[in-house]
């Protein structure tokens, strides 16, 4: 007859998990009914995941996110602040005025002269 290596109350259900906890390492475990059966939201796991991960991250890992950061900082608040002017804005006051301008650069084709050829 073999003999069990585990004993059966020592699988415990834990969402779709099952988990084996042995009972002479894990005697002060605490898994109440609340945290065993309720649910993250997929926001909160996505949230979770890279939470952990920026935690375990290295010193130089860190630094080099901060470098990425800040470089996306400036080409999106900076740059768009003082080198890309609303000149639509500035130049046609209504909506309407903006839509039929882009409208006739899009579609009107331009007349380019190749020296002669046709």
């Amino acid at each position: 007859m073999t003999k069990k290596l585990f004993n059966e109350t020592e699988w415990h259900k834990w969402g779709d998990l099952y988990i084996f906890i042995d009972p002479f390492t894990a005697t002060n475990l605490n898994f109440t009914p609340r945290t065993m059966t309720t649910q993250k939201s997929t926001i909160r796991r996505i949230y979770d995941f890279y939470a952990d991960g920026f935690k375990t991250l290295s010193p130089w890992a860190r630094n080099m996110w901060a470098i990425i950061l800040i470089k996306l900082f400036i080409m999106f608040v900076i740059f768009k602040l003082f080198f890309f002017r609303d000149t639509l804005k500035n130049r046609f006051p209504t909506d309407q005025e903006r839509s039929n301008h882009v409208i006739e650069q899009i579609t009107t084709p331009k007349n380019h002269h190749n020296n002669g050829a046709h």
